[in-house]
């Protein structure tokens, strides 16, 4: 609510600062829009320098580990190295390059290092795609739009680099091929030595690369064939022509022809990036306040392409590389959503063509009058920059979000010197591999290959269903198994093999160890008390028998989230505020952005009576909590400024926590409330709530039953 007034109110502001803005930048654009490329760039080494390298899947480890192999044994890692499952499958490595470089330089210079690295690679494609997009003799109209398009692409390229992998490397590539193609020609010879460098660090996007080289190559001979080719046409075809046999300069030769072709068909059901891209949702266009979202950002580039194509063929031009290279961009669009980032930078000529198809103004201006075309350009401009800024106020670790990581169990696995094999989901495959390696082997990551489609289905499986399971602990007979926490039936799915018990659990995963092969483990870490996939449960022992089991957990994992939790949430519950504080502090500081920590913190000192500072809690709760949970802790908060007697606030906030009309609220809230509000001299509200109160009241709350009648009667 508070939300919508604040943008309501903003608006006209903003909107009448931006026509103001549009009319001065129409007269000065060149230095305006060097300005903007100032900015914009800026804002992008900065936002990309202090993006935390990415933990939503384990790539980058799996890559590190392979990195790490290789310098270890001088050996590719073509081999599974890492799995029981069937360590001797070979593959192609495609990226062999990239695992190489990515653990020299986490090696030598830390996951900063790795950050920087993609500091460099997303500003090296940037930088190319405004080369492509921005010509000097550009006119106002014409710069106007070329900016708009860079600033909508390089949102869309930003929203895939968080995860430090070797499509980076594409798309620093794919960009800086056309460039030298189709703008730089000068740099031609370039072109053989950057193919020895992708080819080798991504192999697998070799058809991209052989898009823009055949492009190219055909436009050239085909001019050359009419008769009016382009003086440079035989450098185009010569060195577009030797980046081919540069891309047998591999440890694979001719076998990296076929990586590309080497993913089975099984693969496109359950990896989320190869699954087909709704082209619906190109029809759906809508602005965050007055910016524009990713996604619309994709919807408009798409419309800009299909603009792009019709303006081309209505005007009689048809410039052969560029409607090439648009054509499998799309081509590629409709085979997977992993494949949206190469459409995009293989559709940079053609909206580039299209900028140049407008007339150039003779006056060099843009039109005087302000209208809402030039606003909207505005804000299409500055729509990656406000996201970055609203993004940098998320930013909760650095210089890696560990939030997804299990971190706990393979620290348990360390210091406790346990070695065999560990039946674990791929999805923390890789971190798990580059942590245990080698006296651990996992059943497998999400590389496909040298992992199979059969290996994954076999572990999803396994961790959804007990017969599956049984069969896979008969057939490779693990020493470790780790279950995912979220996972309805996972306490379920050992129930038939006793041997396996749980020892430890972190915020993603519960560990069982086999008891038969780790006896003096078991006996001293067996969580006998505590059930690791719900810490409230409390039937397997007292209060005290479950709080020493967790704090043996928190020993080991200071800033777990699960166990702070845990902790606190049970000494809270059983009236023990004083122990439960230091925890609930631990637990804030630990993860201030979980809205749980504030929220449990605020609570305990509400019941120590310390009401001042358990109210900016409470606000720092709602400023990160999901809406369904901000109901809650306006309920606390309207308890804290009730007994602080400040009942103006106590007022607002149980108007925005109770809502006795969708659910039966706590009748001692509801006191609370109409009090506050015959205090604030809402009679009538109080009345409502007074009634309400008597109607729903309990047996067991006569006594408020009898103090809310006396209210009402007052009243």
């Amino acid at each position: 609510m508070e939300k919508n007034l604040l943008n309501r109110e903003l608006a006209p502001l903003i909107a009448g600062s931006l026509r103001q803005a549009s009319h001065v930048l129409s007269q000065h654009y060149r230095r305006a829009s060097i300005a903007y490329l100032v900015l914009l760039f800026v804002a992008l080494v900065v936002y990309l320098a202090t993006m935390p390298v990415g933990s939503g899947d384990t790539d980058l480890w799996y890559h590190m580990n392979g990195g790490r192999f290789l310098a270890e044994t001088g050996t590719l890692p073509d081999r599974a190295f890492f799995s029981y499952v069937d360590p001797e499958r070979g593959w192609v490595n495609y990226f062999w390059g990239f695992q190489a470089l990515t653990y020299q330089v986490h090696a030598v210079f830390g996951y900063e290092g790795l950050i920087g690295l993609r500091v460099v690679l997303v500003t090296i494609a940037c930088a190319a795609i405004a080369g492509i997009l921005l010509h000097r003799q550009d006119d106002a109209t014409q710069r106007a739009l070329g900016i708009v398009v860079l600033a909508f692409v390089v949102m869309v390229l930003v929203g895939r680099a968080e995860q430090i992998r070797p499509h980076l490397v594409s798309y620093a590539m794919i960009p800086t091929f056309i460039y030298i193609l189709g703008y730089r020609r000068s740099w031609l010879p370039l072109l053989p030595l950057l193919t020895v460098l992708w080819i080798n660090l991504h192999g697998t996007e070799w058809p991209v690369g052989a898009t823009v080289c055949g492009a190219y190559f055909l436009e050239a001979l085909w001019s050359r064939h009419r008769g009016h080719a382009n003086p440079d046409a035989g450098k185009v075809m010569l060195w577009s022509a030797l980046c081919l046999p540069a891309m047998l300069l591999n440890p694979f030769t001719y076998r990296i022809a076929l990586a590309p072709f080497s993913f089975p068909a099984d693969i496109y059901g359950y990896i989320a990036e190869l699954q087909s891209y709704p082209l619906e949702s190109l029809l759906s266009i809508q602005l965050n306040g007055l910016f524009v979202p990713l996604i619309s950002a994709i919807a408009l580039l798409g419309w800009l392409t299909v603009g792009g194509w019709l303006r081309l063929f209505l005007l009689g031009r048809h410039p052969a590389a560029v409607l090439i290279m648009s054509a499998i961009g799309v081509a590629l669009l409709v085979r997977g959503n992993r494949f949206i980032w190469e459409w995009m930078l293989l559709t940079l000529p053609l909206w580039r063509s299209t900028v140049d198809t407008i007339r150039p103004r003779t006056d060099d201006a843009l039109p005087a009058r302000t209208g809402i075309g030039q606003i909207l350009l505005i804000v299409f401009a500055v729509s990656p920059l406000a996201g970055w800024a609203e993004a940098l106020n998320s930013r909760q670790q650095w210089p890696v979000d560990t939030q997804n990581l299990p971190m706990g169990i393979t620290r348990f696995v360390q210091d406790h010197d346990v070695s065999g094999r560990l039946l674990t989901p791929p999805n923390y495959g890789g971190y798990l591999a580059w942590q245990l390696y080698p006296d651990v082997l996992i059943s497998g990551d999400m590389q496909i290959p040298p992992t199979a489609t059969w290996d994954h289905f076999m572990v999803f499986a396994a961790m959804r269903d007990a017969d599956a399971l049984a069969r896979v602990l008969g057939k490779y007979d693990p020493t470790l198994v780790a279950l995912e926490v979220g996972r309805a039936n996972s306490g379920e799915l050992l129930g038939a093999h006793p041997e396996y018990v749980p020892v430890y659990f972190d915020d993603l995963l519960v560990l069982y160890v086999d008891s038969v092969r780790l006896p003096g483990l078991t006996e001293k870490h067996r969580l006998r008390h505590v059930n690791p996939f719900n810490l409230l449960d409390d039937k397997l022992g007292s209060v005290d028998e479950r709080l020493a089991e967790l704090e043996r957990v928190l020993a080991s994992q200071p800033d777990g989230r699960r166990v702070q939790h845990g902790i606190t949430k049970l000494l809270y519950d059983n009236k023990r505020y004083v122990e439960a504080l230091s925890f609930a502090e631990g637990f804030a500081t630990s993860h201030p952005w979980n809205p749980n920590g504030h929220y449990l913190l605020g609570s305990t000192l509400l019941q120590l009576e310390r009401c001042g500072e358990a109210e900016r809690h409470f606000a720092r709760a709602v400023a990160v909590a999901p809406e369904d949970f901000e109901a809650e802790i306006y309920r606390k908060r309207g308890e804290c400024a009730y007994q602080l007697k400040e009942f103006r606030q106590a007022f607002d906030a149980f108007e925005h926590g109770l809502s006795p009309y969708q659910r039966s609220e706590d009748a001692e809230y509801l006191y609370q409330f109409a009090l506050s509000a015959a205090a604030v001299g809402k009679t009538d509200k109080a009345r409502m709530l007074l009634r309400q109160l008597l109607l729903e009241a309990s047996a067991e709350q006569q006594l408020l039953a009898d103090r809310a009648q006396a209210l009402l009667d007052d009243l």
